[in-house]
Formats: C-alpha cells, structure tokens, sequence
C-alpha cells in the first residue's frame, strides 16, 4: 500500500512548481498523479467561456464534477499500482477526490451526498493535505491566467476557489496551509519541508533519500 498526499489550493498557488520540487528532492521516492481537471479541459471538455456552458452552468458544473470524480479514482488506482511497480513510498496527488467540493454550488455536505461519499473515507483516503495559498488571496497584483492555458477564473473568482479549496479539505487530521510568497522558491522550500518533516518517518519506520541527481 503506498501512502498519498493531496496538494491542493486556490488557482495560481504553484501546484506545478511544487510537484517539481518535490520530484526534484525525492527522486524516485514519490510518483506525482496529475490533476484530472486539467487533463479533461485540455482534452476537449466544454470549458465554462463555451457560449453553450453560459446558460447551463450548474448542469455543466455538475457533470465536469462527475466526470473528474471518475477520472480521479481512475488515475490513482493506475497511478498506485505504477507506484508499487516502480518501488516509489509516495502518491503525490495534484488535487484530490474533495477538491470538488470547492466547485460545488450547493457545497461539501451536497457534493458528498451526490456522488455517495463520506467525509471519513475521503480524509482517510490522504495521508496529507498540503493547501497551497494562491497569489490571488495575498498578492493579487501577481495573479494572472497566462501560464495555465486551462485556467479560466478571473481573480475575483480565484479568492472564491481559494475559500472553497480550504472549506473542502477542513477538519482533515493532517492539513497544512503554505501561504503565498512573492518568491516561488520559498514556498516550493517550505513545502519540501513539510513534507519532509511529517512523512520520513512513515514506512516501517524509514526514511526519505532524498535524490542527489
């Protein structure tokens, strides 16, 4: 069985960047899962700027939802089993089964009743739960949607999804807010550590190499 940890966030909070620290510093220790959002509207899904999607968007958000429920439980079964092949001790999930709920209009407690879900099983589903702040909520004025060609949310929205993000994942026993830094570096740091920190000790007791490539 291998351990995961969800990163998760509000839009523009260097979840891209962060998995490559974390790839970089651990090596062949984690395998990352990418984020099943991403890989649905870069793959065709009608996108919310759809002309369509403007008069139907709660049917469009409910079954963008279902489709990437689907989608997420999918790549973690594949991804978990690449993981035991390859001998990696970590699932580092680019979001996870509850970051949903941060896009459900009626929220969590409706999200989890429509697709059949506790909110035990889902906490216990992750090890760990990393929000990731996004620039949105404390550096606005270096928001922007331009490196994300996905990314749809305006900056009055990003603070919203920023909320949700926190709301869905709260009360899990093991989250971790990272705040937004001017400097990327810094924040990709504390993440290494904080991963570092409250898993190397998991795993029959052993450690983390990290990777010195």
């Amino acid at each position: 069985m291998v351990s995961k940890i969800v990163l998760t966030g509000g839009p523009c909070a260097g979840k891209t960047s962060c998995l490559r620290a974390l790839r970089a510093h651990f090596g062949e220790a984690i395998v990352a899962v990418p984020e099943a959002a991403t890989l649905l509207l870069d793959s065709g899904f009608p996108s919310p700027e759809h002309e369509r999607i403007r008069t139907l968007r709660s049917d469009w958000i409910h079954s963008l939802q279902g489709e990437i429920l689907s989608l997420q439980r999918v790549i973690e079964e594949h991804w978990e089993r690449l993981a035991i092949e390859c001998g990696a001790r970590l699932l580092v999930c680019d979001r996870g089964l509850l970051d949903g709920a941060a896009y459900w209009p009626e929220g969590r407690q409706a999200f989890l009743a429509h697709f059949g879900l506790s909110l035990e099983q889902c906490f216990a589903r992750y090890r760990a739960v990393f929000h990731l702040q996004s620039l949105a909520a404390s550096l606005p004025h270096l928001y922007g949607v331009q490196d994300n060609p996905v990314r749809y949310e305006d900056a009055t929205l990003a603070l919203q999804v920023e909320h949700s993000a926190r709301l869905a994942w709260e009360g899990h026993p093991n989250l971790t807010v990272i705040a937004a830094e001017t400097d990327l570096q810094t924040k990709t740091n504390r993440l290494v550590e904080h991963v570092e920190q409250q898993l190397k000790n998991s795993w029959d007791g052993t450690s983390f190499v990290p990777s010195r490539e």
